[in-house]
């Protein structure tokens, strides 16, 4: 006699990770731009991210590590942007510097980013407790 047995489906263990580390870097990134390190707190992070702590920390290690992510996505994002007209070949110094310059001031002015630079906006009051990140 032959048993026909059919295959076992095993479920994972836990939710299925949906977690989106860019979409919140993004959203850190605003927020720490806007309110600055000690301006922004966790649960401000948590709100916005739509992550759970644990989530966070496990991805970031706290909230150090998730501001030098953002520090990091904010270089590669805006300032390599404004950046890429300092080295762009086509163009000549005075016009590659002007160019600069305009990308600079679009970048820190435009209406869905929060205004001024990134680095001076968080770091303005940052208290003697926050050497690592000054």
């Amino acid at each position: 006699m032959s048993q026909i047995s059919e295959p076992v489906i095993r479920k994972s263990r836990g939710r299925p990770k949906v977690f989106d580390r860019d979409d919140a870097l993004d959203k850190a990134l605003m927020l720490f731009w806007a309110h600055g390190y000690e301006g922004t707190s966790l649960a401000d992070l948590v709100s916005a991210t739509g992550a759970k702590a644990p989530t966070l920390y496990a991805e970031f290690e706290n909230k150090e590590g998730l501001f030098k992510a953002a520090m990091q996505r904010y270089i590669e994002r805006f300032s390599a942007q404004r950046n890429a007209v300092l080295n762009d070949v086509a163009l000549d110094v005075k016009s590659a510097i002007e160019a600069y310059f305009r990308a600079t001031a679009a970048c820190f002015t435009e209406c869905d980013k929060p205004a001024g630079c990134f680095f001076i906006c968080t770091s303005s009051a940052l208290s003697a407790g926050s050497e690592e990140v000054a």
